[in-house]
């Protein structure tokens, strides 16, 4: 059989699952809050405090709190700031030096990160029951490794691929419209065939994948890092960023054309008239940054605009404490994980209405949603700063739906199910462990 023929059938037919054929079943079938225990390799590219990734690391250590196995493969973890709880999780990353040449160098990394994430995942993978895939290119990773080494393959898929327009390209740069263009090409079609099972964070991330796919998916929302569930302190960012006796509107994220920062600028610049007081606080960098602030102070707003590059999670709660409105004006995003992060703040958020988090803030009535446009968020923010009684109530019935319904543990038990579904053909005695669990 030649080699092309060889390679279709490892990726375009979906595993057996788990074992091959005459292997033993090994002792990490053990005992669990489930009952039985499974091996679970988390594969992100990259992990950096703020940025991708960390959620990776929680999920680890919440299997192994359930008592199951879970490591994390990747190119580099920046240790700064990383939660002390996820301390017990076991990541894999090249030798010091590999990893941070990643680390610092973006191009670098982007050149060879995929050959070197696909080097650790096959290292570390022998003894995997399944491979649970994170951010591009995760997936394709996970599904040559898995095809080839006949392990089923669960892609926590964040944001769906898709094609990024030309203009895209210059006002971001060249690479990341590459990138995309790659990502969002047929080969991505054809790996993702062989992927066992698919978890996505929102209805609205289940239909473009069943479009893009032709595949169902499991949809659990990430949830909250829990550092954000403490109380915030907010007469330390108050005095540091000159924020007392201002109305502060805040705005979390990477400064990109997606996530439209710019809607919070015109916005402040319409409530100024009924608000003087009103100020905008920017957290996060990005490609817009320069072209942004640039167009903020032409509107002659730069006094009423804090820009702050990175920070903490502990500042970060400080500033949703801190805050009188959060404004997540994203576009075609596939969660919105602010807006819940200002809710264990009790700070009510304007979110975009086309974005996956909007689907449960306007069911459970706990957020305000609207179109992402200057317009529509100044009009939100004027009516908040009207009533702010009304959206107070709000915003504490959003900390109570968060503490019970976002945490780690429910989150971890439906992504178990998920696994234990594509792991059920394994072994007759783990088929029926798995159906249980499912049925659970």
């Amino acid at each position: 059989m030649g080699t092309g023929r060889v390679l279709a059938q490892l990726l375009l037919v979906p595993s057996p699952r788990c074992l091959p054929d005459g292997a033993s079943e090994g002792a990490s079938w053990t005992s669990s809050r489930e009952g039985w225990a499974m091996q679970v390799l988390v594969i992100q590219p990259w992990i950096r405090p703020g940025g991708r990734g960390v959620d990776s690391l929680h999920f680890a250590h919440n299997l192994l709190l359930r008592g199951h196995e879970g490591e994390v493969a990747c190119t580099f973890v920046d240790p700064s700031d990383l939660p002390p709880e996820v301390n017990d999780v076991r990541y894999h990353t090249p030798s010091s030096h590999l990893a941070q040449l990643c680390g610092r160098s973006k191009a670098f990394r982007e050149l060879a990160g995929p050959w070197l994430l696909l080097q650790q995942v096959w290292r570390h993978s022998r003894d995997a029951d399944v491979l649970n895939p994170h951010d591009f290119p995760a997936a394709w990773v996970a599904a040559v490794v898995g095809g080839f080494r006949r392990i089923p393959v669960v892609w926590t898929c964040k944001e769906p691929p898709g094609q990024m327009p030309w203009r895209m390209a210059r006002e971001v740069d060249v690479n990341a419209w590459i990138g995309w263009h790659l990502a969002g090409g047929w080969i991505d079609r054809v790996l993702v065939r062989r992927v066992d099972g698919i978890h996505v964070l929102s209805e609205r991330s289940r239909a473009d994948v069943a479009a893009r796919y032709g595949r169902d998916s499991t949809v659990a929302g990430t949830p909250v890092d829990p550092s954000f569930q403490g109380r915030g302190n907010p007469s330390k960012v108050l005095d540091r960023y000159g924020l007392r006796g201002q109305f502060v509107l805040l705005c979390v994220g990477k400064l990109h054309p997606q996530k439209k920062q710019l809607v919070c600028i015109g916005a402040l610049r319409e409530v100024l008239s009924e608000i003087p007081d009103a100020v905008l606080v920017l957290v996060g960098d990005g490609p817009m940054r320069s072209k942004w602030l640039k167009l903020a102070s032409q509107w002659g707003l730069s006094k009423r605009i804090r820009y702050i590059r990175r920070v903490s999670n502990e500042e970060l709660r400080d500033l949703y404490a801190a805050c009188s409105v959060n404004l997540v004006p994203a576009e075609n995003q596939s969660w919105g994980l602010t807006a819940f992060e200002a809710l264990c703040a009790q700070k009510i958020s304007i979110v975009a209405s086309d974005s996956g988090a909007a689907e449960v803030l306007a069911a459970q009535g706990i957020a305000v949603v609207c179109r992402p446009t200057p317009e529509a968020f100044a009009a939100n923010i004027i009516r908040i700063f009207a009533h702010r009684g009304r959206y107070q109530a709000m915003a504490r019935k959003g900390r109570r739906y968060v503490m019970r319904n976002l945490t780690w543990s429910q989150y971890t038990e439906r992504l178990v199910g998920l696994m234990a579904s594509a792991c059920r053909s394994k072994r007759p005695l783990l088929s029926e462990l798995a159906k249980k669990e499912v049925a659970r």
